[in-house]
């Protein structure tokens, strides 16, 4: 959950016995001191005697945009120009250059002091999500006796995990939250399984290889997973090692998303609905469908996209001046995944202990 998760959130998963997750997408590669910080601060909030290292470095990896399409740019942003210009916000400050706000891990080799701090670290897992990073990379972080993690959505992506030699598939269904991790940006084939049927089906696959290679690979489902009855669900399933949540710890305290966004989240007990879309940042992510991201979805059809992560420099940048300016935040696109009802504003330690007491009431039924 690049720009939600935080060192509090992983800390306190962790320290429940869990594996937490610190998405370090936002952290440019040519700023290793901030990664250091992150790290560190994670590390104080771990409770003495148990292992910082129980948990997951996750990165993006996804192919260089184009940052030099300017006919692309400039049309895409004066398209997204005409939504804020009526607010009365300053929009000339973008013209036809867009930057890409992340970084991707295809290119961490030329940043050596980031991958060195990485290497020292040492998480029990790093996961990627978009793509494969180069062999090399990969048997570096193998060296240094770290997990390998990364996102599928099909099985046409899970062949190429196996063949890299991966420890573990999360398992994104499409229901799941945030950015659809499809190794094909938007792809057009995409069979949108859901994480149920994404998991039986990956499971089906796995029965027809080789023994050893389907006996080793961690499987973790994701998406659209809540409550304790659910992973309960899951890990009933055969081959199912465990299951990923994110969306149920999107409004705790400590969660770094904006207080609107987490009133989104609480002020819908029945459930919601939501949108998959790639109009925010180039590629399609899920996202709560307000009215302003409905109306962009449709009048966006058949306009050509810059590359990702392009877009998301000028409708976030343009946001931020909006809620600056005017307090005003329903211009912004809110991820979290589709199903989730009854989602609180509890503490991540009290999430926890309900999700556990879910899964324990199960069991004994």
């Amino acid at each position: 959950m690049a720009g939600a998760s935080t060192p509090e959130i992983a800390s306190s998963v962790v320290n429940a016995g869990a594996i937490g997750s610190l998405p370090l997408a936002g952290i440019k590669y040519s700023q290793p001191e901030k990664l250091q910080t992150i790290l560190t601060k994670y590390k104080a909030l771990v409770a003495p005697g148990i292992d910082y290292r129980n948990v997951n470095l996750n990165f993006f990896c996804y192919e260089l945009p184009d940052v030099n399409n300017k006919a692309v740019n400039r049309a895409w942003i004066q398209h997204i120009q005409s939504y804020f210009k009526p607010l009365g916000i300053a929009t000339e400050s973008y013209t036809d250059t867009l930057r890409d706000t992340y970084d991707t891990f295809a290119r961490i080799e030329e940043f050596p002091a980031y991958f060195d701090a990485i290497i020292e670290f040492r998480p029990k897992i790093i996961s990627f999500h978009f793509g494969i990073p180069p062999a090399r990379v990969l048997a570096r972080l193998r060296a240094a006796g770290i997990k390998l993690f990364i996102s599928v959505t099909n099985v046409d992506e899970l062949k190429q995990v196996l063949a890299a030699g991966f420890d573990g598939v999360i398992l994104q269904g499409y229901n799941a939250g945030g950015h659809r991790g499809n190794f094909i940006r938007n792809d057009p084939a995409d069979t949108k399984l859901e994480a149920r049927a994404l998991t039986e089906e990956v499971l089906a696959y796995l029965e027809t290889t080789d023994t050893t290679t389907s006996d080793n690979i961690f499987i973790i489902p994701a998406g659209g997973i809540s409550t304790g009855a659910q992973i309960a669900a899951y890990l009933r399933i055969p081959g199912v090692s465990a299951t990923q949540l994110g969306s149920v710890f999107l409004a705790t305290p400590e969660s770094s998303v904006p207080q609107y966004h987490k009133d989104l989240l609480t002020s819908h007990p029945d459930g919601f609905e939501t949108i998959l879309t790639p109009y925010g940042t180039g590629r399609a992510a899920r996202a709560f469908k307000t009215p302003f991201m409905d109306k962009l979805y449709r009048e966006s059809a058949g306009l050509q996209l810059p590359d990702y992560p392009l877009p998301a420099d000028v409708f976030r940048g343009l946001n931020g001046v909006l809620a600056q300016q005017t307090g005003r935040r329903e211009f912004n696109m809110y991820l979290v995944g589709a199903g989730h009802k009854n989602l609180s504003a509890d503490p991540v330690e009290v999430v926890i202990e309900r999700l556990i007491n879910e899964y324990q009431s199960e069991l004994s039924n």
